[in-house]
């Protein structure tokens, strides 16, 4: 028996140098959001700035998927 920590393997390799930087950007942001004492608020990335949105948005805001997003879906996950 050999214990395996999935992460970026499930996902298919080692992160690269930009997933390492999108997560401390991410995990700052949300550390700084505690000790402020934001709280029920989704970090996220859009145009390269750091948005927090509500949770309350965050779950009932819904997006449709592009049928080329479905199709690469499914040629990856064969």
């Amino acid at each position: 028996v050999r214990v395996c920590i999935l992460g970026h393997i499930q996902r298919g390799g080692s992160p690269s140098c930009l997933d390492r930087l999108i997560a401390s950007r991410m995990g700052y942001q949300a550390v700084e959001c505690l000790i402020n004492g934001d709280f029920n608020v989704m970090v996220g990335i859009e145009d390269n700035k750091i948005k927090l949105t509500p949770l309350d948005n965050a779950i009932k805001a819904k997006q449709n998927i592009s049928q080329e997003w479905l199709k690469i879906v499914k040629i990856l996950a064969s």
